[in-house]
């Protein structure tokens, strides 16, 4: 399915369109892991002082 959807913005609209694609595809999961990265050293001292 992701194949036919590459080859679709390859030829409709070139390269560009395409990693515009991929981009906006994996610039949530980004904060998801950015939230992730920062509330780790939160909750390791909370579990510490508990």
């Amino acid at each position: 399915m992701e194949g036919l959807v590459a080859i679709a913005l390859l030829l409709g609209g070139g390269l560009k369109s395409l990693q515009v694609a991929a981009l906006a595809t994996g610039l949530p999961f980004s904060f998801v892991l950015l939230s992730a990265l920062l509330g780790r050293p939160w909750r390791c001292s909370y579990e510490i002082r508990r």
